[in-house]
């Protein structure tokens, strides 16, 4: 799934979040129903590494010589 938009986004960080992905300090307060505990660390490194793939994928156009 490559999300476009910023739903698509937040789909897919939802997705993300699991037990196994909760900090170790946290896990015991995890629960499906509050998902997003101790994810801050995973989504941090989600979104940085999906702003650099994007950001190092992207270059500007250079003009064409006249």
């Amino acid at each position: 799934m490559k999300p476009r938009t910023l739903t698509g986004i937040e789909r897919a960080i939802r997705r993300s979040w699991s037990e196994d992905t909760c900090a170790p300090e946290d896990r015991i307060g995890w629960q499906p129903g509050n998902p997003a505990r101790g994810q801050c660390g995973v989504t941090a490194l989600w979104s940085t590494t999906c702003w650099v793939v994007t950001s190092c994928a992207v270059r500007p156009r250079r003009r064409a010589a006249r």
